[in-house]
């Protein structure tokens, strides 16, 4: 997993952050802007730049004529087929059963239920609702200073980017069974558990979009 990651960085998300540079409109320009071996040979490359010429940029053309073509004869004909416009009724209204037969099932099983259990349900949506929004905001703490220090820092970037990417990569329920057994041995429930497995699969985005934005601000600013 580690190997495919850095691969992937490698490949993919140097060579395109790189070549996004060029989309920044900054009236100064950057002192370490982000390079990549792989876009620099992709460049280079007599090869690549005659099959770019020769058949991606034909290929483009052609499927750029053919859509447009699309769309001239959709805004001059009258309207959508009528088939579409009937597929589209039924089902909407396949749905509406559906959901209605839900709120049914749902009313009679909430029916059935004593004051008692209608007490717990409401304890346990509490409890989850002030788990799920605990868990972003332990994950903020430590996530946007981090973030903004990598984004603004394109030397700390080029070393943290990639060991954060490959410590996002390793699912959250493969590293609970361990995290759990640590937190039962020092006395923590499952009440606990949910919050740290919910802080495991969400504090990489904030992480990641806190680093993109923080990024995107120009150099001049």
């Amino acid at each position: 997993m580690i190997a495919v990651v850095v691969l992937l960085d490698q490949f993919v998300w140097r060579p395109v952050i790189a070549w996004a540079e060029k989309f920044k409109i900054e009236q100064v320009e950057s002192s370490s802007r982000p390079r990549s071996w792989v876009l620099h040979f992709l460049r280079r490359s007599p090869a690549l730049a005659y099959l770019r010429e020769r058949i991606l940029r034909p290929l483009g053309e052609s499927a750029m004529l053919f859509f447009a073509g699309n769309k001239i004869e959709r805004i001059h004909s009258k309207g959508p087929p009528a088939w579409r416009a009937w597929a589209s009724r039924v089902l909407a209204a396949v749905v509406m059963i559906l959901v209605g037969y839900g709120g049914v099932r749902a009313a009679i099983m909430l029916t059935g239920l004593h004051k008692a259990d209608i007490g717990q349900i409401g304890i346990g949506l509490g409890a989850t609702f002030l788990r799920v929004n605990l868990a972003p905001l332990i994950g903020s703490v430590w996530t946007v200073p981090v973030g903004v220090a990598i984004g603004l820092n394109p030397r700390l970037a080029r070393v943290a980017q990639p060991l954060v990417q490959i410590a996002a990569s390793v699912p959250a329920t493969a590293l609970f069974p361990v995290v759990l057994l640590i937190l039962i041995r020092a006395g923590g429930g499952l009440g606990l558990g949910s919050i740290v497995l919910l802080l495991l699969g969400t504090q990489w985005y904030i992480l990641f979009n806190v680093v993109a934005g923080a990024m995107a601000i120009p150099t001049d600013l």
